[in-house]
């Protein structure tokens, strides 16, 4: 099989596990202890600080951007290569900016094989030719 068709398949296993996280994490919220389901009660509807409204719009701006690059990923554009990889550290960077969060055993398991593969991507982009953008073969 080809670095290609693998870059390919691991763009579309992170979107999976993207929406999967997502689904779960609904799902399973009810099953978390009354405290934890509390907290979680209490930080949805709690004012955002500064720095929470500083960061609110990039983040959602970055996250287009990432939606946006990693589409461009797997349908091989050239400009989506170095998009990806800086969007992707800009989101990293910004992460100890969330605060603390809870989430259920499951969903963590989900969360932590997505950041897997996003690895394994990042990978696939750096230290291969998978991204080699002179390539006709789709």
């Amino acid at each position: 099989m080809s670095l290609k068709k693998i870059l390919r398949m691991a763009i579309i296993f992170d979107w999976f596990t993207t929406i999967l996280y997502v689904v779960v994490s609904e799902i399973l919220e009810s099953s978390l202890p009354s405290q934890l389901q509390d907290y979680l009660k209490w930080e949805a509807n709690k004012e955002l600080t500064i720095t929470e409204n500083l960061i609110f719009i990039p983040v959602i701006l970055l996250l287009v951007v990432y939606l946006i690059s990693s589409i461009g990923l797997f349908l091989y554009k050239p400009w989506a290569k170095q998009i990806y990889i800086v969007v992707a550290f800009l989101l990293v960077a910004l992460v100890p900016f969330a605060g603390p969060t809870v989430d259920h055993a499951l969903t963590s398991t989900i969360g932590e094989i997505n950041n897997i593969n996003f690895g394994f991507i990042f990978t696939l982009l750096i230290f291969t030719n998978a991204y080699k953008t002179d390539e006709i073969d789709a």
